[in-house]
């Protein structure tokens, strides 16, 4: 287990060098245990992650204190916003029982029968030295006591006092001598303490602003090179982009206490969905599969209701941008100029059907290798036939 833990250590925290602590990793170890124990199914078939959250909590509790570097979500073998929610899991039902009493409860009282013991040292009714009896009857030795396994979250806490306790330790320059056992050294009656410094340590607990400023996993801002990238990621053309960052330029100020996020994929759902209305009308699911994929590739820690209210906010916002009205006129009502048409029925016609696409994806075929296709052969017909008509000579009248 201490090799798989040290395993999980060096993936969630990054650049450390050298062998981890002993305290982080027997933490490490407990913790994961006390976990089987009180969350033996994890949501979202998290379970190949359980060693690396443990791992991820216990660095988490001692990077500050052993100068190591932040841990880091990105490798844990789950999506972030999955860890996260485990981690918080974790954190509130794990960790928090880590600030309750140590004490066990009060056990029920049981009858007990205590026997004299005469001036020989052996016991009034004859029985051995050092037994007693119970309430019924059977004898039991003095001082023994029925061996018992310890819980795990009990190892959980007595690991974490007694590494709180070396920690405290080697931070006091001075030594209480009226605590230690000694003959010399007499206990006196307890004084109250007066400083922090004989109080047991308490983990740290952070309140909501400064666990989103420290561990938050989403972006509140996006940058221009993200946006233009996600419109590439789900295929929006070009010239429609370039349309599209002018207004996110324009409209981002309007998102400064919420999250960029809302407007980009507001804008990308609009534009999306006007482009491929077909293919979202005719085939069932397809809006909620893209909905999905637009959820999964925001790293700006929305809430999937959320991004849909606010997707249909920016659309209705939007509707009379520029590049919607072009995207409308072009994809939906087919209302596209006569020479745009005409020329895209000249590149199809000369590079053949996706011939831009091909060559996109590194074809190394062009027109010029396709003299002798059906394709190119159309071409010609077709330019042969305009050119004809053009000069005024009917096409099958030539001389």
């Amino acid at each position: 287990m201490s090799h798989q833990t040290a395993k999980a250590l060096s993936d969630v925290v990054p650049g450390h060098q050298g062998p981890f602590s002993a305290v982080v990793v027997k933490f490490a170890d407990a913790l994961y245990n006390l976990s089987v124990q009180k969350k033996p199914v994890l949501p979202q078939n998290s379970e190949v992650a359980r060693q690396h959250i443990c791992a991820y909590l216990a660095a988490e509790k001692y990077h500050e204190r052993l100068d190591m570097t932040t841990p880091s979500l990105n490798m844990i073998p789950v999506p972030p916003k999955v860890a996260m929610r485990v981690i918080d899991e974790f954190r509130n039902s794990l960790m928090g029982e880590l600030s309750t009493p140590s004490s066990s409860p009060a056990s029920t009282p049981r009858g007990k029968r205590t026997i004299n013991v005469g001036s020989g040292g052996s016991p009034a009714n004859g029985s051995p030295s050092g037994v007693s009896t119970s309430a019924s009857g059977s004898p039991r030795r003095l001082g023994s006591a029925t061996p018992h396994k310890s819980s795990p979250l009990k190892r959980l806490r007595e690991t974490a006092q007694d590494q709180d306790g070396e920690f405290e330790s080697s931070k006091r320059t001075q030594k209480n001598l009226r605590d230690v056992d000694s003959p010399f050294n007499p206990k006196t009656k307890d004084i109250p303490p007066s400083g922090r410094d004989s109080e047991s340590p308490t983990p740290p607990i952070l309140d909501d602003a400064a666990y989103k400023a420290q561990y938050r996993s989403e972006k509140r801002q996006m940058s221009l090179v993200e946006f233009v990238s996600m419109c590439n990621h789900f295929y929006i053309p070009a010239d429609i982009t370039a349309q599209m960052l002018q207004t996110f330029v324009g409209q981002r100020h309007r998102f400064a206490k919420k999250s960029e996020w809302l407007l980009a994929c507001g804008m990308v759902h609009a534009a999306y969905v006007r482009i491929n209305h077909r293919l979202l009308r005719s085939k069932m699911g397809a809006r909620s599969l893209f909905q999905n994929q637009l959820f999964q590739y925001q790293v700006g820690g929305l809430a999937r209701w959320n991004m849909l209210l606010w997707c249909n906010i920016v659309d209705n916002t939007l509707k009379d941008e520029p590049w919607i009205n072009t995207i409308e006129n072009t994809y939906v009502y087919n209302n596209s100029t006569t020479e745009r048409a005409v020329r895209l029925r000249e590149v199809e016609a000369k590079n053949g059907l996706n011939g831009q696409l091909m060559a996109r994806f590194g074809a190394m075929i062009d027109a010029s290798d396709m003299s002798y296709s059906s394709q190119q052969d159309e071409y010609y017909n077709r330019w042969t036939a305009r050119a004809k008509q053009m000069v005024g000579v009917e096409a099958g009248n030539t001389k």
